[in-house]
């Protein structure tokens, strides 16, 4: 893939109904300290005023690039629409109900450019309410060694810290709110690094729509299957290398 060099960092936001707080998430990007970068907006067929807002942005900056999805598709399709058209080195994955430090960009864009081994970083976060009050801490695991091993067992990255390299990598939609899981295990299973920064680059908003029971089962449950798949894999991989040796 062709990459433009002035656009160092797509940022993919998938959108759904999120007028409550997709202002103050936007501006967070658009006040980054790094400027060269992409936000790569997906509104997923928004009954709200989501649409509108993102419209009224766009007049006001031409980093912001809309997509318009025709019929509801969900977060990983959504995201997918967005890395297809993605011009950047590095994709960095942001929710519409969350902030962005301001340095977020720069300090991820830099870690991958001085470490070419890591494919995938994430980092720690700040957990908001629903009214922005701070309500706790997010400390990822940092050593290299642990994140790996509990890779292994479970979801250990907060999806919307993501900053990942623009090569050919995409979310199986299947995988309905297990996605990223999925998406690490795979990026696992290509020998490929992941790591995790120590501090806190976002504030992730916990509040009722994002923990509805339903929610919380079908992750369970495609977790699982993401578990499967991964460990059917690394296990018929062993199984024909000792055919082979």
């Amino acid at each position: 893939m062709k990459l433009k060099s002035n656009v160092l960092v797509s940022v993919i936001m998938a959108v759904y109904n999120a007028e409550t707080y997709l202002l103050e998430s936007v501006n967070s990007i658009l006040e980054q300290s790094l400027k060269e970068f992409e936000l790569i907006v997906i509104n997923d067929v928004s009954t709200d005023k989501s649409l509108e807002i993102i419209k009224r942005l766009i007049r006001k900056d031409n980093r912001i690039k809309l997509v318009n999805l025709k019929k509801r598709s969900g977060p990983a399709k959504a995201r997918n629409a967005g890395i297809d058209l993605a011009r950047g080195k590095y994709i960095a994955i942001m929710d519409a109900d969350d902030i962005s430090m301001k340095r977020r960009l720069e300090i991820q864009y830099n870690f991958l450019e001085r470490n070419k081994d890591i494919f995938l970083i994430g980092a720690g976060a700040i957990k908001i309410d629903s009214l922005g009050q701070k309500i706790g801490n997010f400390y990822p695991i940092t050593s290299r060694l642990k994140l790996n091993i509990k890779l292994y067992f479970t979801n250990c990255l907060y999806h919307p810290t993501i900053m990942f390299r623009n090569e050919e990598m995409r979310y199986r939609e299947y995988f309905i709110q297990s996605e990223d899981y999925d998406f690490y295990l795979r990026v696992i299973a290509k020998k490929r690094k992941i790591r995790n920064l120590p501090y806190p680059l976002i504030k992730y908003r916990v509040h009722k729509r994002s923990k509805t029971q339903s929610n919380l089962k079908q992750q369970k449950y495609y977790k699982r299957l993401a578990l499967i798949d991964f460990w059917k894999k690394k296990i018929l991989l062993l199984s024909n290398l000792r055919d082979k040796s």
